[in-house]
């Protein structure tokens, strides 16, 4: 019972976490956990490591050795699982861990996928097609990720307002920014921060193909000032997560671990050609299929919001399409 609790502990909410996370990855990262726990190890170090992983995965996809390839990609995400993990059994998170996280993860995904692609070519009678299939790829996993990443921060700030990594506001982390040093330490947290706080723009300027008109995200819908009346902001606190708990779930499935389970089974059976294809063509109908059901689930929140809000301060209904 203390073992499971203590795992539990480990873990981002529940809601927000990846089925193949949940069931495989994170139990195996937590194994190395326990054993790192003790030792003076810093989570950073376990991301670095992750990191190199990722790219030993992608030198071997590209020298045309999936199995290896595959092997190491698993490697590469049960260590982006345990940096986490320990950071919050150890209470050490912090925005530039999570920042450096972030920047280890796109490594690895570059890696593996230009690695990937150029083991293809090098077997491929035709390299332009396999080119065009690791853009595709290339862009439709970066949509993927920022449109899952958003609807699991919108979750958190939401519903769980006591979690200690959920994201307030882009201006908060750009004052953290300009107020680092010069020191080179400093220095480099203000590019790791950088990047991070580049990443929320681009998110930012991509949800609006899942929202309904009048509604742009937490971030500026319920943190901006003017616009939504008190009342509303404070009824989709009390109800976006009863509409919204299942949606962020099935955006799970085109998740940063999702893809990372396409390069490892692509990998492990030896068919690396399927990478792509797999994340081209059923993936994206999924998302499409999910940004449907985002912006309707949406829509009806927003109107019953509104309408509370109105209600209260005397206001006519508005309309949210």
């Amino acid at each position: 019972m203390k073992f499971t609790r203590l795992f539990r502990n480990t873990l981002k909410p529940i809601e927000t976490e990846e089925l193949p996370d949940l069931f495989l990855y994170r139990p195996l990262a937590f194994l190395m956990v326990l054993a790192l726990r003790p030792l003076p190890v810093s989570p950073n170090a376990v991301t670095c490591t992750s990191m190199v992983m990722g790219i030993c995965a992608g030198i071997h996809f590209a020298r045309c050795s999936p199995v290896l390839g595959g092997l190491f990609a698993l490697a590469a995400n049960v260590l982006d699982c345990a940096d986490g993990q320990l950071a919050r059994l150890k209470g050490v998170s912090s925005k530039l861990g999570k920042a450096l996280d972030g920047l280890a993860d796109v490594i690895t995904n570059i890696s593996m996928l230009a690695g990937t692609a150029w083991g293809m070519i090098r077997s491929s009678h035709d390299p332009a097609c396999t080119v065009i299939w690791a853009l595709s790829a290339l862009i439709s996993l970066g949509l993927h990720i920022l449109l899952f990443d958003h609807f699991k921060n919108e979750l958190i700030f939401y519903s769980i307002p006591s979690y200690p990594d959920r994201l307030e506001s882009l201006a908060d982390l750009g004052r953290e920014r300009r107020a680092l040093g010069s020191t080179l330490k400093e220095r480099i947290k203000k590019v790791l921060l950088s990047l991070h706080l580049a990443f929320y723009i681009l998110e930012h300027g991509v949800i609006g193909l899942s929202q309904p008109a009048g509604y742009k995200g937490y971030l500026e819908w319920y943190k901006g000032k003017g616009g939504a009346p008190d009342a509303a902001k404070e009824w989709m606190k009390a109800h976006y997560r009863q509409g919204n708990r299942r949606l962020v779930r099935a955006w799970s499935l085109i998740g940063p671990t999702a893809h990372f389970t396409v390069f490892v089974v692509a990998g492990l059976t030896g068919r690396p050609d399927l990478t792509f294809r797999f994340m081209v063509l059923p993936m994206n109908i999924w998302m499409l299929l999910m940004i449907a059901a985002q912006r309707m689930v949406l829509s009806r929140q927003l109107k019953r919001a509104y309408a509370c809000g109105d209600a209260k301060t005397g206001q006519a209904a508005r309309r949210v399409s």
